[in-house]
C-alpha cells in the first residue's frame, strides 16, 4: 500500500482494508478516521494491559498516542514515503483503569521534507476527561525509489475477536471548553474551522 498517497491509504487502514498491522492483535488499538493533517486512533483499556499498580500505564497510553500522533502527519505525506517517530513527550493527567474505552486525537502541527512534527489528546470515552496530551517529532525519509506501484482492489480485513478490539464510531465534533477541557477530534468530517485547537500543519 505505499504506492497510496498517506491520506488515502490511511483512509482506507481505517475502513479495514487491508490487514491490520500487528500491533493492533496485540492491543486492539485501531486508527478509526483521518483527515487533512489528523488522525483519530482508539483502543479498549482492558485488563490486558494493566501494570503491576493495576492501571493502564503510560506506555501503553504512548502506544495509542504514537498512532495518533504518526498518522496524522501520515496524512500529509505523498506516496511512498518513509517516516518514523524520533522523539516523543507525554503529559499524563491521570490514571485508567478498566474497562474503558480510550481515544486519541492527533494534529500535524508542522510536515516538512525532513522533520514534522505533531500533538495528541488521549481521552477516557466513557468519562469523556482528557488523561494525556503530548507531541511528537517525527523523521521524515526520502522517498523509495523506485516507488511501489498502487495496489488492486483490496477486501476489508476484520481484527480477530480475541483481541478486545470495539469497532466505535468516530465523533467529528471538537469537545467543548468547562469543565471538560477543549480536545479536538480529528476524523475526516472534522476541519480546522471547528476547533480552535486546530491548525494548518505548515
Amino acid at each position: 500500500m505505499l504506492g497510496l498517497a498517506g491520506r488515502e491509504r490511511l483512509s482506507l487502514l481505517a475502513r479495514g482494508a487491508g490487514p491490520a498491522p500487528p500491533l493492533s492483535r496485540l492491543t486492539g488499538a485501531r486508527l478509526s478516521g483521518v483527515g487533512d493533517g489528523t488522525a483519530d486512533t482508539e483502543m479498549p483499556a482492558s485488563e490486558w494491559l494493566l501494570n503491576s499498580a493495576g492501571v493502564i500505564g503510560g506506555g501503553t497510553l504512548a502506544i495509542l498516542a504514537d498512532i495518533a500522533f504518526g498518522c496524522s502527519i501520515e496524512t500529509k505525506l505523498p506516496a511512498a514515503t518513509p517516516y518514523t517517530t524520533a522523539e516523543l513527550s507525554l503529559t499524563f493527567l491521570r490514571p485508567v483503569h478498566p474497562p474503558r474505552t480510550l481515544t486519541a486525537g492527533g494534529q500535524a502541527i508542522h510536515v516538512g521534507g525532513s522533520v514534522a512534527i505533531s500533538e495528541a489528546f488521549v481521552i477516557e470515552e466513557e468519562t469523556d476527561r482528557l488523561v494525556a496530551h503530548g507531541t511528537s517529532r517525527c523523521a521524515v525519509m526520502k522517498p523509495l525509489d523506485p516507488a511501489p506501484e498502487r495496489p488492486g482492489e483490496l477486501a476489508p480485513v476484520a481484527l480477530p475477536d480475541d483481541t478486545g478490539a470495539r469497532l466505535l464510531p468516530t465523533r467529528s465534533s471538537a469537545r467543548t471548553s468547562g469543565t471538560r477541557s477543549a480536545v479536538p477530534r480529528s476524523s475526516s468530517a472534522s476541519s480546522a474551522a471547528t476547533s480552535p485547537r486546530r491548525r494548518s500543519a505548515t
